[in-house]
């Protein structure tokens, strides 16, 4: 019984230690190319060096800490790193919009028309102009909501971690929160057309939608990347 316990008080600790590093680096409390230590992220959460160092293991594998000479970075992103992050998401996301079309569960569609609903009264409501930050918060949860939908439909399970993965390496960049903020109208447009395509079964067209989103996306954020850098 005790061993169990144990396991899963370090299970916890491991994954507390995690979620809290990966949120300092998410909201630039560590800026990219600063210098970490077990010892240092111990002392900021309370939490042990043991948990700690299970967590930033975790976040080298991701990509988002690096070990350069035995020191360890928060991963500063250049703008290939930028254009190969998204050229893997175009190749793999415009799949998983085709494989989503092909899914015909009605409680998937559902699911996947509301949001499209909550999306358009998004695109029609003056937060936008009013409250843009509160409107980039909004957004990001649709969109959240709406790849998760469209998660289940692909029914590709393996892909989830990857997506996720490559989306925390761009937008831990400031220059990416600004792209979307910037763009919330158009993406809202495209992920409407994405969301009817899918809907429609047309496998073809839920897959060109798809890529021409994250192409324009793409675009966008290296355009601002290249002139702030």
């Amino acid at each position: 019984m005790s061993i169990k316990m144990n396991t899963t008080k370090t299970k916890n600790s491991v994954e507390t230690a995690y979620d809290f590093t990966l949120d300092s680096i998410v909201q630039r409390k560590f800026i990219p190319g600063e210098v970490i230590t077990e010892n240092l992220l111990s002392k900021r959460f309370g939490i042990g060096r043991t948990p700690i160092r299970e967590a930033v293991k975790k976040l080298e594998i991701e990509g988002l800490i690096v070990t350069e000479k035995g020191t360890k970075r928060i991963y500063y992103l250049s703008d290939k790193d930028l254009e190969e992050i998204f050229n893997l998401k175009i190749v793999i996301e415009g799949a998983i919009a085709g494989w989503a079309a092909e899914n015909k569960e009605l409680e998937l569609h559902r699911k996947l028309s509301d949001i499209i609903a909550l999306m358009q009264n998004l695109g029609k409501d003056s937060l936008i102009i009013e409250n843009p930050e509160e409107a980039l918060k909004t957004w990001l949860n649709l969109d959240y909501q709406f790849h998760d939908v469209l998660f289940d439909m692909a029914g590709n399970k393996r892909v989830i971690q990857i997506i996720k993965t490559l989306n925390i390496q761009w937008r831990i960049l400031k220059v990416g929160f600004t792209a979307i903020e910037g763009r919330i109208n158009k993406a809202i447009d495209e992920h409407i057309s994405i969301g009817n395509a899918i809907l429609n079964n047309d496998a073809n067209v839920a897959k060109e939608e798809m890529v021409k989103h994250l192409t324009k996306l793409k675009d966008t954020i290296l355009k601002l990347w290249r002139t702030f850098n």
